[in-house]
């Protein structure tokens, strides 16, 4: 199960997300996009669970955990949509 974590400080690392996640379960893999033009954390980012086993626990328990002095906002990540084309064009590949 993927988790997306929000509002949390940009000059929090993976390290720490690392930490404050595995009091809460077994993290697989985090990931913190960088911005395209500064290379520096957006103040978002997913944690990847080792299981899916107590799905609710992992996403509330560490909701609005302070972390350098900001509340993290954590959710469970949400399938993206079908895109739509716009325009004139059409994809062929």
């Amino acid at each position: 199960m993927s988790i997306y974590i929000g509002n949390f400080s940009y000059r929090v690392t993976l390290k720490v997300l690392g930490h404050v996640f595995a009091e809460y379960s077994a993290v697989k893999r985090l990931q913190i996009p960088p911005a395209r033009e500064t290379s520096h954390s957006r103040g978002w980012g997913f944690a990847k669970r080792e299981s899916n086993a107590e799905e609710n626990t992992a996403i509330q328990e560490p909701d609005g955990v302070k972390c350098l002095g900001r509340s993290l906002r954590v959710n469970a990540v949400k399938p993206r949509a079908a895109q739509k084309t716009s325009g004139n064009y059409s994809r062929s590949y």
